[in-house]
């Protein structure tokens, strides 16, 4: 089985609000992870789980791309590009679970590595770059 998603300082973005919804982003996808022991998964549970990832998602971004309004973030555009493709593929996700309805062990591992792999290349990729923004604004 894949490795879960742990945190650790070099996630962190020195803001507690978003380090804590990044943390809280970390715990469902290790919820995908712990789906994969319980065979065969069950299709309630798996849409339930993916549709509050994608839920949870949708908060985060809107919690950044907030902030990017208010202190007009020079790279807010290319930034929200990102969250739009994670947006997009989590929808994705739902539909296919939706129609797939058995075997669902393969399509949750590509949830859980889609979503793992995402957000700790756009933590560290993406989410670094707006770190002087948050704090010229002292946002903690």
């Amino acid at each position: 089985m894949p490795e879960k998603f742990v945190w650790n300082l070099q996630y962190s973005v020195h803001s507690d609000e978003i380090d804590d919804q990044h943390k809280r982003f970390f715990e469902i996808i290790n919820e995908l992870y712990d789906l994969l022991d319980k065979k065969p998964i069950e299709l309630e549970p798996f849409l339930i789980l993916i549709t509050h990832l994608g839920d949870y998602a949708f908060y985060h971004f809107a919690t950044e791309e907030g902030y990017f309004k208010i202190f007009n973030y020079a790279h807010a555009e290319e930034h929200i590009l990102q969250h739009d493709i994670f947006r997009t593929k989590s929808t994705e996700f739902l539909e296919r679970a939706r129609y797939q309805k058995k075997n669902l062990e393969p399509l949750t591992e590509e949830v859980a590595e889609f979503a793992k792999t995402w957000l700790k290349h756009h933590i560290l990729l993406e989410d670094v770059r707006y770190m002087p923004m948050l704090r010229k604004h002292g946002v903690k």
